[in-house]
């Protein structure tokens, strides 16, 4: 099953890499819909603020899931260093949490560990 979905993710990362840059209307992308995907939800895509979003509402995959390598995907359309990860939920006091982890660090030699929890949103970030 892992292989399946690291070669759908490869693919779609080549599919992404293929698409212009630049001020267009937004669609959703198969390289940002990968990662809602690999869960069962669909990504819708929106501008905020000044912030390109493309968010997807996830299920609980387990603790620790390495999910570097998707986020990579998530990004590669966009075909910036400046963009970033944030994945936000509500903790347990009840307010919102972000944990923003920036391009550099994704593409790094070390992977990424995250804890993905219900309910969690996965926004693939970037100034206009």
């Amino acid at each position: 099953m892992s292989i399946v979905m690291g070669l759908m993710v490869v693919a779609l990362c080549s599919m992404a890499a293929a698409e212009p840059a630049g001020n267009q209307p937004v669609q959703e992308q198969p390289a940002v819909l990968a990662v809602a995907r690999a869960n069962g939800e669909k990504a819708p895509v929106a501008y905020v603020g000044g912030r390109v979003e493309r968010t997807g509402v996830f299920a609980l995959v387990g603790p620790d899931v390495q999910l570097s390598d998707m986020l990579k995907v998530a990004a590669a359309e966009m075909q910036r260093n400046d963009a970033s990860v944030e994945i936000a939920r509500v903790g347990s006091d009840g307010k919102p949490h972000s944990i923003i982890i920036p391009m550099p660090l994704l593409n790094g030699a070390d992977p990424v560990k995250l804890t993905i929890q219900p309910g969690d949103k996965i926004m693939v970030v970037a100034p206009k």
